[in-house]
């Protein structure tokens, strides 16, 4: 099974929205300050990111279990993706 095959069905969008999930959550923390709101908010982005990483690494073995496809993240200041 090719990329485009897997990431337009059903689970490909589902991976990534929690791509994007994730993504979004890392960048919320990178620019939080250090106030005590942000510290309530710092545990819950870590909490949300922590979901995220392991809903991706379970879609990351699923992929290579049954398609023999190896997804990586990759998430760099300008960009994110599979």
């Amino acid at each position: 099974m090719n990329k485009k095959k897997v990431l337009i069905s059903e689970f490909g969008t589902e991976l990534l929205e929690t791509v994007k999930q994730l993504n979004l959550y890392l960048y919320y923390l990178d620019n939080l300050s250090s106030t005590d709101t942000d510290e309530e908010n710092k545990r819950y982005l870590t909490g949300r990111i922590e979901i995220c990483n392991l809903k991706l690494q379970v879609m990351q073995t699923a992929l290579k279990s049954f398609f023999g496809v190896e997804y990586e993240l990759i998430r760099t200041n300008k960009f994110y993706g599979l």
